[in-house]
């Protein structure tokens, strides 16, 4: 009898040692893992691993959604589990911000809100492929949009006798990457280009310089003793270069309305 006792003792003792060391279904199932994780379609062998390659994607369909949003649609690529999507942001530590973590490949469409006017507003589209051990990120398509600048306020000249400076005033939260000045040819009665400046000869120029919340237009090589009239344009766009690069619906630069006109007199 105390033999029998002793082995339904040890029985027992062994039952709740084991119940203890076997995980729970919750320890193991995915839904206790983080949000993006659950995306996995599956997972991948160790030799699989060290070679997985994300294929790339590209951007099929671009649509305006009222009057400040995109909504953009793209290729699925191949071995993606999600989408991360990003936009330039150069307030931002990292010069851009994410606005959106996709955990399925099949959601292949997105709709960017809050476009911001007189911008060149750059969306960027990475597949990835995550499963518990590993996030391989594939190639980043890159999505522009520009949106028209307003235009510039001219609000003073002053000349010398062959030189003038035009100040004006422009919107701060506004990307400029061109500007283009005319002047009136009065013989002609029509506006002429006088200089045009975009890409990197704008960025390059000393032509433009901002001070105290105003910009500057130094002009150089007037005649004398002579009438002229100036009005000033914008212009918005992404540059490789001096070469603009085409936005989603195709367009390359955008531009604002004409300033206001100046009128300038040189000295003798």
């Amino acid at each position: 009898m105390k033999h029998t006792k002793r082995i339904l003792s040890y029985i027992m003792a062994l039952s709740i040692v084991c119940s203890m060391a076997v995980p729970t279904f919750a320890e193991e199932n995915d839904s206790a893992l983080p949000a993006e994780t659950e995306a996995a379609v599956t997972e991948l062998d160790d030799t699989t691993r060290d070679n997985f390659k994300v294929g790339s994607t590209k951007i099929t369909s671009a649509k305006m959604v009222g009057s400040n949003s995109l909504k953009l649609t793209w290729k699925k690529p191949k071995n993606a589990s999600g989408y991360q999507i990003d936009i330039i942001d150069p307030n931002t530590p990292n010069g851009y911000k994410t606005l959106k973590v996709i955990n399925n490949a099949n959601t292949t469409s997105y709709t960017v809100k809050g476009m911001k006017a007189g911008k060149a507003n750059r969306v960027m589209i990475t597949p990835f492929y995550k499963d518990k051990y590993i996030k391989v990120f594939g190639d980043t398509c890159d999505a522009y949009f520009y949106r028209k600048p307003s235009a510039a306020k001219l609000i003073a000249a002053s000349g010398t006798s062959n030189s003038a400076i035009i100040r004006f005033e422009k919107n701060e939260r506004q990307d400029i990457s061109g500007i283009r000045i005319e002047r009136y040819d009065y013989k002609k009665k029509k506006w002429v280009k006088h200089i045009e400046l975009r890409g990197s000869d704008y960025f390059g120029s000393n032509i433009v310089t901002y001070k105290n919340n105003a910009a500057y237009i130094k002009l150089k090589d007037l005649k004398p003793n002579t009438k002229y009239k100036f009005r000033v344009r914008l212009s918005v766009a992404e540059f490789d270069g001096n070469k603009p690069i085409p936005d989603v619906f195709g367009k390359t630069i955008k531009y604002s309305p004409w300033s206001n006109s100046k009128v300038i007199t040189t000295k003798k």
